[in-house]
């Protein structure tokens, strides 16, 4: 018979490990809600026009930056990315740092990979060194997956 300690314990690890993966799923939505938006205003972007994206005016030159958040649990172990944010803004310190405390929490439970995903991460950043790129490099990552899609129907 199970104590109820044990049951307890399995219930908020369960828990957690709930809002880890709504975590994960929410910036996931946040990353494709904002591919849509590159996507709906591409056409003024690449013509160097400034649009007003979250409060701030950016252009194709306009730097955005991404984290990595590991998450592991017994051999499953995973890197991934948070959403886009501007360098200099309050959103992007507060991915930042949701990144490093979920990696925290979350990254060491894996066997084998889940220590070293961790450490990679929480490196990166620490640091500051996420994935850095422009307005203009998203966009050519949109066009390259939306071409490979059509090519395959």
């Amino acid at each position: 018979m199970i104590s109820a300690f044990f049951k307890a314990a399995l219930f908020y690890i369960a828990l957690a490990y709930g809002v880890a993966f709504l975590y994960i799923f929410y910036q996931n939505w946040r990353i494709k809600a904002t591919k849509a938006w590159f996507t709906k205003h591409n056409k003024a972007l690449r013509q160097g026009e400034k649009v007003k994206f979250r409060g701030r005016l950016i252009d194709q030159d306009s730097p955005m930056i991404q984290y990595l958040c590991a998450i592991s649990f017994v051999f499953a172990a995973g890197k991934f990315p948070t959403a886009y944010a501007h360098p200099n803004s309050f959103y992007n310190f507060v991915q930042r740092w949701l990144a490093v405390v979920f990696s925290l929490i979350f990254g060491w439970w894996g066997i084998f990979r889940g220590p070293i995903y961790t450490v990679q991460c929480l490196h990166l950043n620490i640091k500051q060194q996420g994935h850095l790129c422009n307005i203009g490099g998203v966009l050519s990552e949109i066009e390259a997956e939306n071409s490979s899609t059509q090519e395959r129907s």
